[in-house]
């Protein structure tokens, strides 16, 4: 029995066997009703992509922005099987070298990826020498990956950024000197004072004077040549000040006001050096820009109130000269003198000293300034015997008026001639032989009495004395 089911089942082979051959052709399979068409294909390959990214190291901070025209120059060498191919980058569509390399510009932070590459393609990535001015490569400038089957081969550049500093060349720094209340005169000196903040502390940078000439004078004072000495290493506002001392003009109201000003350093184009790109003005500053820099422009204001003067005292002096004919020799001693002010009348006497000297004393006030004063000055004669008075009469004139020093001065002129002051000189003449003595007007009688008192005391002695002896004997 199992010999017949064998028999059986090579025979039901053979006939699908038979079938098979018959209806099939290679790999082709077409049935009774449908025709079934198999196309061959090599086997496909993963593909995936690299990232390159360069950093930038600057000393500007987080918020600072590099201009879009900076792009530093790569080389990516994908291999002899990628010569002249297009590929997709996020530049859009860029075809490859007969070497396969592909040239490309990357800006700083921004990932520059290609897409399409078979995983497991290995890819050098080099950055070219740098020509932008002021940047380094800080690490190796070529470096290889191999393109993953998950997410992108990624490399990253790291360049550093120095800058050169700027010098303030371009700037000019002029102060101009404004006076109200009176034209300038020769004592008018002004000093002005150029500061810069450092650490927190003003330093003093330069100082100058401006002194009125004559000759061609401009009120103005110039720190051009200090400012364009310096120079600035770091983006910042760098700050500065300008002031004026207080001088000593009497009724000079000094500039007060404290001028400040700052120059702003940027860097605005990363082309390797700062520049100094703004003026920030402050109280009475005004700056202009022309093409290569910035005019700086400071005004001080001074205004001028005359002072009230002081009170002056100006003498009037007398000597006096005793000429002596007999032999009594009189002193120039205690002559009396009269300066009389002939507008009000009031008289003001003097008297000589031992020496003949005598003065007197004549406050002006600001209320006799552009006047004229009148007096007329003699000698009193007080009757004395054996003395011949002198006569003159002096006319003595003072014209005070205001000085380059706001004080009173005075213009003396004695009979009309000017003179530097008022000295008059009196001559008396003295003829006596002996001094005379002034009749004092007293009764002669009182002589007899005096002599009779005299004699009356005296017999009064004599008794009390004769009385007290003889009672003792």
């Amino acid at each position: 029995m199992k010999r017949f089911i064998k028999c059986i089942l090579l025979i039901l082979s053979a006939i699908t066997l038979l079938i098979s051959s018959v209806n099939t052709t290679l790999c082709f399979v077409t049935s009774k009703t449908d025709t079934i068409t198999n196309i061959f294909k090599p086997e496909e390959k993963i593909k995936n992509g690299i990232s390159v990214i360069k950093r930038v190291e600057h000393p500007y901070g987080d918020n600072y922005v590099i201009p879009e025209n900076i792009a530093f120059d790569f080389t990516l060498s994908f291999g002899d099987f990628y010569s002249e191919t297009t590929l997709s980058t996020t530049l859009g569509k860029l075809k490859t070298d007969s070497r396969g390399d592909l040239s490309v510009k990357i800006r700083p932070d921004i990932p520059f990826k290609v897409e399409g590459i078979d995983v497991g393609t290995k890819v050098v990535i080099k950055e070219n020498d740098v020509t932008l001015s002021g940047f380094a490569k800080k690490d190796e400038d070529e470096k290889t990956v191999i393109v993953p089957d998950v997410n992108y081969a990624s490399a990253e550049f790291v360049n550093t950024y120095n800058p050169k500093g700027v010098t303030a060349e371009n700037i000019t720094l002029k102060g101009k000197k404004e006076l109200e209340g009176r034209e300038w005169k020769k004592s008018d000196s002004f000093t002005f004072l150029l500061e810069q903040k450092t650490d927190g502390k003003w330093i003093k940078l330069d100082k100058q004077t401006l002194t009125y000439t004559e000759e061609n004078f401009k009120p103005q004072f110039d720190f051009t040549k200090t400012v364009n000495k310096l120079s600035f290493n770091a983006i910042g506002e760098y700050e500065f000040r300008m002031s004026e001392e207080k001088g000593e003009l009497k009724g000079m109201v000094y500039d007060a006001t404290v001028n400040v000003f700052s120059l702003i350093v940027t860097d605005e184009d990363m082309d390797g050096k700062l520049e100094i790109s703004g003026v920030k003005n402050g109280v009475h500053t005004t700056s202009t820009k022309y093409e290569d820099g910035f005019d700086i422009s400071v005004t001080f204001n001074n205004t001028f109130k005359a002072p009230e003067p002081e009170d002056k005292s100006v003498n009037i002096c007398v000597t006096k000269l005793v000429s002596n004919k007999g032999n009594y020799k009189r002193t120039p001693e205690g002559f009396e003198f009269v300066l009389v002010n002939t507008e009000t009348a009031v008289e003001q006497t003097l008297k000589s000293d031992a020496n003949g000297d005598g003065k007197t004393e004549i406050i002006l006030t600001k209320d006799h300034v552009d006047k004229t004063l009148s007096y007329k000055l003699y000698e009193k004669n007080t009757g004395e015997k054996g003395v011949t008075y002198d006569t003159k009469v002096y006319e003595i004139e003072f014209k005070p008026y205001i000085d380059e020093n706001y004080e009173i001065a005075v213009d003396f002129f004695v009979d009309g001639i000017k003179t530097e002051e008022v000295n008059a000189q009196f001559t008396n003449i003295c003829d006596m032989k002996k001094p005379m003595v002034p009749d004092t007007g007293m009764d002669k009688s009182i002589y007899f009495w005096m002599i009779l008192a005299f004699l009356s005391g005296t017999s009064c002695i004599v008794i009390i004395v004769t009385d007290r002896r003889e009672r003792k004997a």
